[in-house]
């Protein structure tokens, strides 16, 4: 049930960034391939954060999966396999513990680190947006002709014409990529908190359900 509550968040998140990229009149294909890419960038950064933790408390890194693209990293060797259904929302990392080093401890460490990676995202995302500038500060004017000269008095020549209706077109284009950038940022930060919160429902195979276990080990060893 709460494996696919999780599931459910993932779906309304990429709905909310479905609405957000339609917004900037993008082709429907072009719009589902940004929502592909998005989500497999947040689900590698997610797996990427364990993977980091695994190398940190000197454990084996064997794998790392993300939506079906496996790396076998002892082989360095790429390949498609499906997802077993006792993964993460997106994807896995596969690791032998340290012998001497595992713990509680660790494995907790470890299980955060995923979602810790993808809340990081969502900061950078969100803070990158106070120093983006504002898009319509590219428009001088929608009019051609007081876009060029700021106001004419008597008709301007073919080459004004020209000049003016250009800059109207740099001008608009000019706000489009800023809003692209703008929306862009908005979306990473929604799906990479989304992600990682979801992950830490307490599902079979989530990091939720390890956190909350190897939490609840470490609380009977305090007493």
């Amino acid at each position: 049930m709460i494996r696919q509550l999780a599931y459910l968040v993932q779906s309304v998140l990429s709905f909310i960034v479905f609405a957000g990229l339609r917004e900037l009149r993008l082709d429907l294909w072009a719009v589902i391939a940004l929502i592909v890419a998005l989500n497999f960038l947040v689900i590698l950064i997610h797996e990427l954060g364990h993977a980091w933790a695994v190398v940190r408390w000197g454990a084996t890194l064997r794998a790392i999966c993300v939506m079906g693209i496996h790396y076998d990293v002892p082989k360095r060797r790429l390949s498609f396999r499906r997802l077993p259904h006792k993964a993460e929302v997106g994807g896995y990392v596969s690791y032998a513990p340290h012998p001497v080093q595992h713990s509680s401890k660790s494995a907790l460490a470890i299980a955060l680190a995923g979602p810790g990676a993808n809340l990081l995202l969502a900061l950078v995302a969100g803070a990158a947006l106070l120093f983006l500038p504002d898009p319509t500060a590219c428009i001088v004017s929608r009019d051609p002709m007081i876009a060029i000269s700021g106001g004419y008095a008597g008709l301007p020549d073919e080459d004004a014409m020209r000049r003016a209706f250009a800059e109207v077109a740099r001008q608009e284009k000019c706000v489009w990529i800023g809003a692209l950038l703008h929306r862009f940022a908005e979306v990473l930060a929604i799906l990479s908190a989304g992600i990682g919160l979801s992950n830490l429902l307490p599902f079979n195979g989530s990091d939720g359900e390890i956190v909350l276990s190897h939490a609840k080990v470490l609380r009977r060893k305090r007493r």
